[in-house]
């Protein structure tokens, strides 16, 4: 089962450990499942278990001068890649960008991460190689 993250904020601490076990499960629950700031949260369910997500965001480009969906992250657990979950996370994506008239969905993936690649492929997306991502922390 997919569902919005927001639907079910009893299962906070299953959810926060899978998306991000280390020290930062006080702001992702504060981000994702208290704050109303454009943030979607999609998970997947099964038996129970939450195996897998993904986040993304309505964005404008001024660039394009329209609104395209930035995903942010598509995880899912080892053993179930491969399966047709996040093919069928990528539509329900997919139709939040159409319901929010929205003309594209953006991402990256870590250029070692082939699986991703391969997955992405599949999807008939395209891959920007004339961008180049950077990262500034002035502070």
């Amino acid at each position: 089962m997919i569902y919005t993250a927001h639907f079910n904020p009893a299962r906070v601490a299953q959810f926060t450990r899978l998306i991000h076990p280390q020290n930062k499960t006080v702001q992702l629950e504060h981000q994702i499942f208290e704050v109303n700031n454009g943030l979607e949260c999609l998970v997947v369910d099964i038996d129970n278990e939450l195996v897998g997500y993904t986040t993304f965001m309505k964005q404008y480009s001024t660039w394009d001068a329209s609104y395209y969906v930035y995903m942010d992250c598509l995880f899912l657990q080892q053993d179930f890649r491969g399966s047709g979950i996040g093919k069928l996370l990528m539509s329900e994506v997919r139709k939040y960008a159409e319901q929010n008239n929205c003309r594209q969905i953006q991402w990256q993936t870590p250029d070692i991460n082939m699986g991703a690649i391969k997955f992405y492929k599949r999807l008939k997306s395209i891959e920007w190689i004339h961008k180049v991502r950077f990262s500034w922390t002035p502070w």
